[in-house]
């Protein structure tokens, strides 16, 4: 079935509903895959790129540090995603970070992104209260932990996943931004051993539960890890989520 999936749309979708109808552990999906060859893999990948809108889905990151951003400059970078037909990702926070500089409200803000562009868009880093807020010390960052920080040790300075819970609580619309997007992105690396990169899984299951409710998109971020048992563990947390796109 792998074998003929790697060149067959149509047994790409067969092989979805085994999964979704649980007649298809995850176990064995991922020692299928391992027998097929790199050659294979990646016909096989591209498969499913296409799959289900017959299309490669490109997604264009608005800023590393997008809190760091002027409107003027994310809604610029925006409009050359929408141009250049790449859907628009930003994380929630970053729009609640540039909205609280200039002194509205971060929705407004997602709005007037909105307003100007036709691509899809999603965020991320939105929890059960609405978009996450961290100290500026995490949203500054360059991400150099991932290069520079041992193996799986977390952020080297210890400053992950500090989260300003109290400023979460104060937006009052968490729906309104679930409603401006298109696809919101979960977090399952809390089922892979590293909780302080993430949300706790019960939490992101109630922002799946929410985007599903209003009509819209889960995307869920994984990670490798060591492999075999944290590939598993995370394919296992997106199927939990529903997931319609896996990053």
């Amino acid at each position: 079935m792998f074998k003929s999936a790697v060149d067959d749309l149509n047994m790409c979708v067969e092989i979805r509903k085994l999964v979704e109808a649980n007649k298809l552990e995850v176990e064995e999906v991922v020692e299928e895959l391992s027998k097929l060859s790199v050659d294979e893999l990646i016909r096989l990948g591209n498969n499913f790129r296409r799959f289900p809108i017959d299309c490669d889905l490109v997604e264009i990151g608005v800023g590393c540090c997008a809190s760091d951003l002027s409107i003027e400059q994310l809604i610029e970078y925006s409009v050359l995603c929408d141009v250049l037909g790449a859907s628009i990702h930003v994380c929630a926070y970053a729009y609640a970070d540039v909205a609280e500089k200039y002194g509205i409200d971060g929705v407004e803000l997602l709005k007037m992104v909105r307003e100007v562009t036709d691509v899809p868009m999603d965020i991320d880093h939105f929890g059960e209260y609405g978009p996450m807020r961290f100290p500026e010390i995490i949203t500054a960052c360059s991400g150099l932990c991932y290069t520079k920080g041992e193996f799986r040790k977390e952020c080297p300075k210890g400053r992950i996943h500090k989260r300003l819970i109290e400023k979460e609580k104060e937006c009052k619309n968490p729906e309104e931004w679930i409603k401006l997007v298109g696809l919101v992105s979960c977090n399952v690396i809390a089922l892979q051993g590293g909780e302080a990169h993430c949300a706790s899984f019960t939490e992101m299951k109630k922002v799946a539960e929410l985007a599903k409710e209003l009509g819209k998109g889960v995307g869920v971020i994984m990670y490798a890890g060591d492999g075999y048992e944290d590939v598993i563990e995370g394919l296992k947390g997106c199927l939990k989520l529903d997931a319609d796109v896996i990053f």
